[in-house]
């Protein structure tokens, strides 16, 4: 009885603002989910029906053709792997990068104020794309995994937002450690680095999306199949979609995945894994934002 008389109390105290808002906000969660779950729709629609009914709220008939032309091509497996290998280690590589530097901006050290300048001359101005090729291929990284990984070291946001971060930290911890005996980098892993997780975890999510959709860097610096990453391949299915054709297999299961189809499968195959990243992160993530964005 009680529940219920809390619950008509609630329903009460609505005012006709908080109703329109919950309306406005319920259209606006539909128009958002809607468009992703028409594209799992079309990328499991035989190709008769999705010509009838073009948006549907739910299929009235499943295939997976789209989904096995798609797993028919052997690139795609190798290109998985490849992006799989360049989001971990590429990841690993800017956080590594990005708290490094950070740590060791907010000491202090000869010629410190001329290092600021060159770290922030690239917010400003670009290289260009001709002295980064050039580099790359005097460095030998051509159609090599590497190209891929070594020219997106640091993102300057996140380090200032770093920087920020750690300054935020007492530094009576890293004095009393000092005391103990400690080095920087075991003041760094040791000290700095367990109480800044929650911020990591949040950068490390973003490089982690930036790395997975790679695919501008291949398509400059990587010529042999077997080192392309998933997304330059998917881009090349998608293009040729119009045009593909199907395996023997494929033709004796009378399986008949047309163009739209593929490019949907395709999209739903490149963002499911980030999807079930973020839930893991999802802890740390607002954490981490709300830390960085403290002033003093």
């Amino acid at each position: 009885m009680k529940k219920q008389n809390n619950m008509s109390s609630r329903m009460r105290s609505l005012s006709g603002v908080d109703i329109a808002k919950y309306i406005v906000l319920s259209i606006f969660v539909v128009a958002v989910i809607y468009p992703f779950y028409n594209l799992l729709l079309v990328s499991v629609t035989p190709k008769l029906q999705y010509i009838k009914e073009p948006f549907m709220l739910y299929p009235k008939e499943i295939s997976l053709g789209s989904y096995q032309y798609i797993f028919d091509n052997a690139r795609l497996l190798r290109g998985f792997i490849v992006t799989t290998i360049v989001t971990i280690v590429g990841t690993f590589y800017n956080i590594t990068l990005t708290l490094s530097f950070a740590y060791a901006l907010n000491h202090r050290f000869p010629g410190k104020n001329i290092l600021l300048v060159f770290v922030m001359i690239p917010l400003f101005f670009d290289g260009g794309l001709v002295p980064q090729y050039l580099l790359i291929k005097n460095l030998g990284f051509m159609d090599s995994i590497f190209a891929m990984i070594l020219p997106t070291g640091i993102n300057l946001i996140f380090l200032f937002t770093m920087c920020k971060m750690l300054k935020s930290i007492p530094y009576e911890l890293e004095e009393a450690s000092r005391l103990d005996g400690a080095n920087d980098l075991q003041i760094l892993f040791r000290v700095y680095l367990p109480i800044a997780k929650p911020i990591i975890a949040a950068f490390a999510l973003y490089y982690a999306v930036e790395r997975w959709n790679e695919w501008y860097l291949g398509m400059l610096y990587i010529h042999s199949d077997i080192h392309r990453p998933l997304q330059l391949i998917v881009k090349n299915i998608v293009a040729n979609a119009s045009s593909f054709r199907m395996s023997e297999r494929m033709n004796m299961l009378g399986i008949l995945p047309f163009d739209d189809g593929i490019k949907m499968a395709c999209v739903v195959i490149t963002v499911l894994p980030i999807i079930f990243l973020y839930p893991l992160l999802q802890k740390y993530f607002l954490t981490g934002l709300s830390e960085g964005a403290i002033k003093e």
